[in-house]
């Protein structure tokens, strides 16, 4: 009996079929879909129910609202209506409200219907469609979420389409918060199933979760233990993505950055330009050594320069340099093609403009052609700028030691504008920058100080970011600053853990610029500070002297063959102020105190015409607590040749000029002193 209706059954369907053939509609996509009709359009010669097959029609030009309105379209139906009809009709007078229809229909359907690949198409769509309309899918991108959440549980998961769906939440970006919920879920899915993911699938799927800053540990130890047996299957963007994946969001898995080293190294001829240099960027951020990585980045980049782009090429120069990979000729290979380049010249931005400022900053290459430009490009691009490209401009500048009056200028009065914008890292750095460079901006070394003092907590402030600032201010000479707005007070707090050498070093250069009377101040009303600057002094003083250089070495040789050598001793620590000075004369009687200080490279700024902040933060600290001051630079002893009579002769005449100013400066003030009395 069940035999011979069925077989009645589909005769009748097939009779349907025959008489029906001019209404059937075409699908757009493998499988077909059938919608039942009405029972009574069925006239099939016997009354048994029947199913005539429809094929929707999803074109560009397709009537949306007439489709939804004749069929009862299903949720991988209205994701292909989306697809490839809403998607192009975007100019149309009623579009917002197809998206209102499509939006209504799709969230009434119970999340069981919806499968991974329905969901993952409405979010990749979502993700090309124009953004005038992303608020239209306020309702649709939570309810996609919730359908994430439940298809992540199942015991098949689809996982192209779970990384697809990944990949959508990572590109909408802030347009697509609404759907994070659903990213540890489907971290969650995907990790029994990892064996099962394509080399491809793994690597965006990695990207993903970084891209869209979610953490998923568990995710990424499961990924790394299963692309670390498969990194020969990987192509080259895969085994890119896959390091900056890790290098973003998860920090270093020593097995996997290994394996994908050693397999880069042969394949660097498949990379493109932009997968070179985020393998780079990836390896240099997590401190991962490769050497072997990066020579054979090195030649690839030499040979294959000029396809760079401006943002790859700063991610190439902030990686060798970050890593601390000698690569002059890299580097100035690199400098040069920009100089010459308009191409990248106006590719630049400003977080690009900053990276290879600080790149070649740290690497201590210079060129001033490509500085030059980056000053130029740097002023141009201010008001695009953030808090954090122009601090680390600066900075860079600074470090390099090259002078760019024009934009500390422009600079300082951007910043000036804009100084709630900055971080208390941002306030360091370009206090930082401006102090060291000797550039005058006593208005900005203000706002800056009052700046850091208005965060409340400081815990938002690290140890090195206080005292920076600190010696910041008393290299640009306002360590005053420092107390009256209140950023001093933090100090006994950052020193309560124990106390770092160097950063207890500059506030002791701090406390060594302030008055007499700042000090009793800071000390009266701050509670600890007292112990705090005496500790910070006992460890200055406790800092070895340098080796002798040759400079010094010869400069002595001559000092104990002239008229004044029985009166001067080599290496004397300053009592008060804890300084080492090279040649000290301390006259007992008179209270007369000589400093003969001998100044080599390092103590100038690159131009080698400047003394560079350090050394003249020491000559004023010095000179402040009663110091005569002779220097003796090595420019000049150069000029002298190695003639030892010339030699000797020249520091008679330097310690003789000094000794005769020092001396008419005591008889001066003590004339001063009777004449007031």
């Amino acid at each position: 009996m069940r035999t011979t209706l069925s077989r009645c059954v589909s005769l009748a369907n097939r009779q349907c079929l025959a008489r029906r053939t001019s209404v059937q509609y075409r699908a757009i996509f493998s499988s077909e879909l059938r919608t039942p009709p009405a029972m009574a359009d069925c006239q099939g010669p016997l009354e048994v129910p029947s199913v005539r097959p429809h094929r929707v029609v999803f074109e560009p030009a397709s009537n949306a609202s007439a489709l939804m309105a004749e069929f009862q379209l299903r949720p991988e139906q209205l994701s292909e209506l989306l697809l490839h009809t809403l998607m192009h009709q975007t100019d149309h007078d009623n579009h917002a409200a197809e998206l209102a229809e499509f939006a209504n229909r799709l969230v009434s359907f119970d999340l069981r219907a919806i499968s991974m690949r329905t969901a993952s198409t409405i979010l990749t769509t979502i993700v090309k469609y124009d953004k005038r309309f992303r608020g239209s899918f306020s309702k649709v991108i939570p309810f996609i979420a919730e359908a994430l959440k439940v298809n992540a549980h199942l015991p098949l998961v689809d996982a192209r389409h779970l990384c697809q769906a990944v990949h959508s939440i990572a590109k909408l970006g802030f347009d697509g918060a609404a759907a994070r919920p659903a990213l540890p879920a489907l971290a969650a899915g995907a990790i029994p199933h990892l064996m099962r993911f394509r080399c491809q699938d793994l690597s965006i799927c990695a990207w993903s979760y970084a891209a869209a800053d979610a953490r998923a540990p568990a995710l990424f130890d499961a990924i790394a233990r299963e692309a670390v047996g498969r990194v020969k299957q990987f192509n080259a963007q895969g085994l890119s993505n896959i390091v900056w994946a890790f290098a973003k969001a998860q920090g270093p898995c020593t097995d996997l950055f290994d394996a994908i080293a050693a397999e880069s190294v042969s394949r660097l001829y498949e990379f493109q330009p932009q997968n070179i240099a985020s393998m780079a960027w990836a390896f240099a951020k997590l401190g991962h050594s490769a050497p072997a990585l990066f020579d054979a980045i090195d030649n690839a980049v030499k040979a294959r320069a000029e396809e760079f782009s401006a943002q790859g090429l700063a991610n190439i120069v902030w990686a060798f340099a970050r890593a601390d990979i000698a690569s002059g000729n890299l580097l100035h290979l690199i400098a040069n093609l920009i100089v010459r380049s308009e191409r990248l010249q106006n590719e630049f931005v400003p977080q690009t403009l900053s990276n290879v400022a600080w790149a070649y900053a740290k690497a201590g290459v210079y060129s001033p052609e490509l500085f030059g430009f980056l000053s130029r490009a740097t002023i141009a691009a201010l008001p695009t700028c953030n808090s954090q490209n122009m601090a680390m401009t600066v900075w860079s500048f600074s470090v390099a030691g090259v002078s760019a009056p024009d934009l500390f200028t422009a600079v300082e009065k951007e910043a000036l504008k804009r100084i709630r914008e900055f971080n208390p890292q941002d306030l360091s750095n370009t206090a930082w920058g401006f102090a060291t460079s000797c550039t005058p901006a006593d208005d900005l070394f203000e706002a800056i100080a009052h700046a850091m003092g208005n965060f409340k907590s400081s815990a938002h402030i690290s140890d090195q970011i206080l005292i920076n600032t600190l010696f910041a201010l008393a290299i640009a000479g306002h360590p005053e600053l420092g107390i009256s707005s209140g950023v001093a007070r933090m100090l006994p707090e950052k020193f309560s853990q124990g106390f770092d050498p160097v950063l207890a070093s500059h506030v002791h250069m701090w406390r060594m610029s302030l008055s007499d009377d700042d000090v009793a101040n800071f000390e009266a009303t701050v509670h600890g500070a007292a112990d705090v600057l005496a500790r910070c002094k006992a460890l200055f003083s406790e800092r070895g002297s340098s080796p002798d250089s040759a400079l010094f070495s010869d400069i002595a040789k001559a000092i104990w063959k002239t008229r004044f050598a029985s009166l001067f001793v080599r290496r004397v620590r300053c009592k008060v102020t804890s300084y080492l000075v090279d040649f000290a004369y301390e006259g007992q009687a008179s209270g007369l105190k000589i400093a003969l200080l001998i100044n080599g490279k390092s103590s100038f700024m690159r131009n080698g015409n400047q003394y560079n902040a350090m050394t003249l933060l020491k000559q004023r600290i010095l000179s402040a607590h009663g110091w005569h001051i002779a220097n003796i630079d090595y420019q000049d002893w150069d000029a002298v040749g190695v003639n030892e009579p010339d030699r000797i002769a020249f520091i008679n005449k330097a310690l003789g000029s000094v000794i005769s100013k020092s001396l008419d400066s005591s008889a001066s003030a003590t004339r001063s002193s009777s004449s007031s009395v």
